[in-house]
């Protein structure tokens, strides 16, 4: 297991709409079975859903922190609805002060942002044969 820096993963060098804390923190990259290097979170998006992801989908981390990769903290949405969810989540800073709670974010993910939480996901495996 990798760890690589999220602006090495983007290459992107502004800090964006993350945390300070959670830009600190890295992607987690795994060989896959055909010995590429891919990024975890869409390895488990990818057997939680069943399919392939687009190179337009996006595997959202709820917390904002990319290395929690947990099925109840990853979201799949195409990117232009990701990008329309952190201009939402930096209104809502700016406007309160204050970041969405949790269930706030999963309600607008799901309903106002496409997004497929992978926690609700039917096709959910559960690790067992």
């Amino acid at each position: 297991m990798t760890r690589i820096s999220r602006q090495a993963a983007s290459g992107f060098s502004g800090m964006g709409t993350l945390k300070a804390d959670a830009m600190r923190e890295a992607y987690i990259v795994r060989k896959s079975e055909s010995n590429h290097a891919e990024y975890e979170h869409r390895m488990i998006a990818e057997d939680v859903l069943g399919r392939r992801l687009s190179e337009y989908e996006v595997v959202h981390h709820i917390n904002g922190r990319c290395s929690d990769n947990a099925i109840s903290n990853l979201c799949v949405m195409d990117s232009i609805e990701h990008d329309r969810y952190h201009k939402w989540y930096d209104w809502v800073y700016k406007t309160y002060g204050k970041y969405p709670r949790r269930e706030t974010q999963l309600k607008k993910l799901s309903e106002n942002f496409k997004g497929t939480l992978l926690v609700d996901s039917p096709k959910k495996r559960t690790g067992s044969s």
